[in-house]
């Protein structure tokens, strides 16, 4: 999976942003969101390594030009193991204003997915792409998203009011119905502490296990 960010990068929209402290970064939101989607759709992590790396101590602030002090990173690598056993590769990039935007691949022993994105925003606020092919000699073709999976009007665009809309016709759901909210506060404790542990492997330059750290 690999995922951008234009922020982070040359400059940086707000101050608060560049300080890793205030817990509003590149790996908290870009990281987190994209790699929640990964763990969702293939595990958590069993073990992993990573690189949570600031590549600039100073950097200006878009609408003033003010130079601030940058703690906060700008390029976050993770590979590890999770699930049953799927060995994955996770890049976020701050500043990346071209390029690929946003790219997951799966393969299997059977066949591929590839999930691509359908603007510039960001990818937790889209429709993606999805490209699949089975068996041998086959090429890859876009798939049409079973209708199960999407909750809104068809005539909802797909740029960056989509899944909020998918977000409250669940939310919406669940009130009418009296069940729990998906997902609830449990996987938000369960994503930060991934996070935690993403810090604590780029700190120390150690691998993480899941049975002792997450």
């Amino acid at each position: 999976m690999i995922t951008c960010a234009p922020n982070w990068g040359a400059s940086i929209d707000r101050a608060y942003q560049a300080d890793r402290a205030n817990g509003a970064n590149l790996l908290t939101i870009t990281g987190g969101h994209t790699i929640d989607a990964l763990c969702h759709c293939l595990g958590e992590f069993r073990e992993l390594a990573a690189f949570v790396v600031s590549q600039r101590d100073r950097i200006p602030v878009q609408e003033t030009g003010e130079i601030v002090a940058k703690t906060s990173p700008d390029q976050v690598v993770v590979n590890g193991i999770v699930g049953d056993g799927a060995v994955v590769s996770f890049q976020v990039r701050g500043g990346m204003a071209r390029g690929t935007d946003f790219l997951f691949e799966i393969h299997g022993a059977e066949g591929d997915l590839v999930l691509t994105a359908t603007s510039r925003t960001s990818m937790q606020r889209q429709e993606l792409r999805v490209k699949g092919a089975r068996g041998e000699g086959s090429v890859l073709a876009d798939l049409t998203v079973p209708s199960k999976y999407r909750w809104v009007p068809e005539r909802l665009t797909a740029d960056s009011r989509y899944n909020v809309a998918q977000l409250y016709a669940k939310l919406g759901e669940a009130i009418r119905d009296g069940g729990p909210a998906s997902p609830g506060f449990d996987a938000a404790v369960a994503r930060h502490r991934l996070l935690d542990t993403i810090v604590r492997a780029s700190d120390t330059g150690r691998k993480q296990y899941r049975a002792a750290t997450m």
